[in-house]
């Protein structure tokens, strides 16, 4: 497929200089093939100064040291971080640190920026608002370090990487942008949308979406950050705003592991406020965690459930390798997927690989199974644990029928045998 396109478009591509790529775990099979295309192609010249360039940048290019770096030899080009600085010394001939290789030089580029160095693609004419929904930043960073985030990474090697984009330079000529275009929601891409370094500018930028536009907003927030005045501004709009939240686990071990610690008290507070007030609003979890077990994941589920939550999403740990997690102990040891182009643990002490199947089948169902059918039928949910649970047992705990009992499968459900265990 990567040949193909790049043949189909290869006189285009050699009209620039540069062609750069998203190094990450999920795409670096694609750009380390598109990049052996490209020298095949004669895009590339064994003279750098002559032929095109490869830049790769990157959650992994970000992680990755000097020796990693160069080892990469079918790219000339690294930068580091985030990029906008990076390119504009770059394409003005600034040199960057130079590795060697063997082969030849790359030059690595890393640079922190300011908000003016951050171009709106929207209003420079890169991406047309031409669509219902738009994707849309306030600002870069948060103020959070999670173990199992880049942006955690991040905060611990510049405290400072937090740049929050001015409203009158960029923000407001966006939001008149989208609204004369029709645009009907904006999705937020902030870390953590309910926070601002001074000011409350997020407040701001929130008011002024809702009461001068027709636009709904989706935005990613953390219960510990919702103050009084955030949660009023939901329950004046609510239909029209909703909140994306990330628990993972209400598990201490779990926390740890994943550098991410809960409040569970002050959380339970805002999840009953979030239900009192008719909020809309997800929540998402973390899988496969080493020290988790297929009960504990289930407990995290039931936890949401007893709130009334009505939107839960789950996700197998992806462990980026720029972040705190890959130095995990348990991590290392456990048995990682053989899929290069994602990283996650799927059996540790605390699971088996046929456990992990079963949570993965779980958090599969989560994203479309009617949460009042849950528990009530028994197909609808998982899937039937490999031995034939005991048909006594389930009759009589779930008061199911012999013809219920007959088209239970092996395929069909793990965690109903669970919850007899438990209850």
């Amino acid at each position: 497929m990567v040949q193909t396109q790049i043949d189909a478009n290869l006189n285009w591509i050699k009209k620039f200089r540069f062609v750069a790529f998203s190094y990450t775990r999920w795409s670096k099979t694609f750009c380390e093939k598109a990049a052996e295309v490209l020298w095949m192609s004669g895009y590339v010249k064994d003279n750098p100064e002559e032929g095109g360039r490869i830049i790769f940048g990157g959650y992994e290019i970000t992680a990755y040291d000097d020796d990693k770096l160069a080892s990469l030899d079918m790219a000339h080009i690294f930068t580091k971080g985030y990029a906008e600085r990076a390119y504009v010394d770059l394409l003005f001939g600034k040199d960057g640190r130079c590795l060697e290789n063997g082969k030849f030089y790359h030059r690595v580029y890393e640079s922190q920026i300011q908000d003016e160095d951050v171009v709106s693609p929207y209003l420079s004419g890169i991406l047309a608002p031409i669509t219902r929904k738009v994707y849309w930043e306030t600002k870069r960073g948060c103020p959070y370090n999670c173990g199992f985030c880049e942006w955690g990474a991040q905060k611990k090697k510049n405290k400072n990487e937090i740049v929050e984009l001015k409203w009158d330079g960029r923000l407001k000529q966006e939001l008149d942008l989208f609204r004369l275009s029709g645009v009907e929601e904006i999705n937020i891409l902030d870390g953590t949308y309910c926070f601002s370094k001074g000011m409350k500018n997020h407040l701001f930028i929130l008011s002024h979406i809702l009461d001068y536009t027709d636009m709904n907003v989706v935005c990613q927030a953390r219960f510990e950050g919702l103050k009084g005045d955030f949660i009023s501004l939901c329950f004046k709009n609510r239909g029209r705003i909703h909140l994306e939240f990330g628990l993972q686990t209400i598990h201490k071990a779990e926390e740890i592991t994943i550098g991410r610690q809960n409040n569970l008290e002050q959380i339970s507070k805002q999840l009953e406020t979030l239900r009192d007030n008719n909020i809309s609003y997800e929540v998402s979890l973390i899988y496969a965690i080493p020290g988790q077990t297929i009960y504990t994941f289930i407990d995290s589920i039931e936890y949401l459930l007893s709130f009334g939550c009505q939107r839960i999403r789950a996700f197998p740990l992806q462990i980026a390798a720029n972040s705190e997690l890959a130095k995990n102990r348990e991590y290392r040891t456990g048995r990682r997927n053989k899929d290069e182009m994602t990283c996650s643990v799927v059996a540790s002490s605390s699971f088996s690989e046929d456990e992990y199947v079963d949570m993965d089948v779980l958090a599969q169902r989560l994203f479309g199974v009617p949460y009042e059918r849950f528990y009530s039928n028994t197909k609808d949910t998982v899937r039937l644990c490999k031995e034939n649970a005991k048909k006594a047992d389930l009759q009589y705990q779930f008061s199911l029928s012999s013809e219920d009992i007959k088209s239970l499968s092996e395929e069909d459900t793990h965690l109903l045998v669970y919850l007899i265990n438990r209850y």
